[in-house]
């Protein structure tokens, strides 16, 4: 399995997970920032995202860090949740906590439930 199909895979049963199969997953290899492993664009009102990924996870991808690359996806995908409480530039750092925090206890909800 490459990369691409690893991430489709992993991202079809996190949403399955945590009840958003509504919505459309596409993933595009960019070049993203050095420090900047995925980006997701989302477009709520036509239940659909874009994942971008770059060469932070494709090192992982080749170090065999499999955890970390799931955990940098389900991160992006906590997004869709938090998306809404987005008002205003000045609270980009908040939810970026608020995100991070829903995501790691939906990673490990992701966990318990496919083992």
């Amino acid at each position: 399995m490459n990369l691409k199909a690893y991430l489709e895979h992993h991202c079809r049963v996190m949403l399955a997970t945590f009840c958003l199969t509504h919505y459309s997953v596409q993933f595009y290899r960019q070049k993203l920032d050095s420090d900047t492993a995925m980006e997701i664009e989302i477009e709520t009102e036509y239940l659909r995202a874009e994942i971008s990924y770059g060469y932070l996870v494709e090192c992982m991808w080749r170090q065999g860090k499999k955890k970390q690359i799931l955990q940098v996806l389900c991160h992006e995908l906590t997004h869709v949740l938090t998306e809404i409480l987005w008002t205003s530039k000045s609270t980009q750092r908040n939810n970026e906590y608020v995100t991070e925090h829903f995501g790691r206890l939906l990673y490990k909800l992701y966990e318990r439930r496919n083992k």
